[in-house]
């Protein structure tokens, strides 16, 4: 974590900041919010971020998406529409629990287990169209384990990420992040948000039967 940075109430469930490690106490952060009175991750301010991820992912009319670490599931519920298909996974009990509160328009939120294949778990037997990960591949220690399953059952990648100044999660740099994407897949775009934010728009080089 910079050293500029503000330390939130959440940041103690997931990082031990002094012994550099991460905790990943993800239920009981979820589980304080009421009570302390916070947003984990800010997850339901639309920013700079969500907005272009939104408007980005609306565009290309996909009909078929995971949103993979869905956390509270804001992102899922705003690009979820009449005629496209929106599941939304993640590992904590917590936050699906919260995802699922005013779920209007029916996005089906499913917990997943720590290192759960996502094909077992959703029984895939269509081609997916897209898979989003914002803010989450740091969280997973065998995140390269599943960028290359993901390719095996999604035509298309959105990768959502911000790095700080020596991380203590398990994506250290983007020329890591980007060696892992493109193994798989052609990075057909880019971008930094003002805050910081790296989007990767990946499309796969295997072709998927559909």
């Amino acid at each position: 974590m910079n050293k500029n940075t503000i330390e939130q109430p959440w940041h103690s469930f997931v990082f031990d900041i002094k012994n550099r490690r991460f905790v990943g106490k993800f239920d009981a952060m979820y589980k304080l919010e009421s009570m302390k009175k916070f947003d984990s991750w800010n997850q339901l301010k639309i920013d700079d971020e969500k907005k272009f991820s939104i408007f980005f992912i609306k565009k290309k009319n996909f009909k078929r998406i995971i949103d993979f670490g869905c956390g509270k599931g804001t992102l899922a519920k705003r690009i979820k529409n009449k005629k496209n298909l929106v599941t939304a996974v993640d590992i904590s009990k917590e936050a699906i629990k919260l995802a699922k509160q005013k779920n209007k328009n029916k996005v089906k939120f499913l917990l997943i287990k720590k290192n759960q294949s996502i094909k077992n778990l959703l029984k895939i037997k269509k081609k997916i169209d897209l898979i989003i990960c914002v803010e989450v591949l740091s969280y997973i220690k065998k995140w390269k384990k599943y960028i290359a399953e993901f390719s095996k059952i999604a035509n298309n990648l959105y990768v959502a990420l911000s790095l700080p100044h020596r991380p203590i999660g398990y994506v250290k740099n983007f020329v890591q992040l980007e060696k892992e994407l493109t193994k798989h897949y052609k990075i057909e775009y880019r971008r930094t948000t003002k805050s910081k934010i790296k989007i990767y728009y990946c499309i796969n080089k295997l072709k998927i039967i559909k």
